[in-house]
């Protein structure tokens, strides 16, 4: 039982990958931004390389859909 919570979020983050990946470059950029006119804040420096990777982790997982392997041993 203690697994469906995680089946639930993982179904929602597969199915809205987009909407993810658009919220963290946005949250990216207002870090970036953030930073940029603190310029002190160093944590927002760490909140936009935290997000920027989570967004181009959810942007290789966009791009690897539909993606079919040739096998072993066939030429491309």
């Amino acid at each position: 039982m203690p697994m469906q919570p995680h089946r639930a979020i993982t179904a929602h983050l597969s199915r809205n990958r987009a909407l993810w990946a658009g919220l963290f470059a946005l949250a990216t950029a207002l870090f970036i931004f953030g930073r940029w006119e603190a310029g002190t804040g160093w944590h927002l420096g760490d909140l936009a390389s935290l997000s920027g990777a989570i967004c181009g982790a959810l942007l290789m997982l966009m791009s690897e859909k539909g993606f079919a392997p040739t096998p072993a041993g066939e030429a491309a």
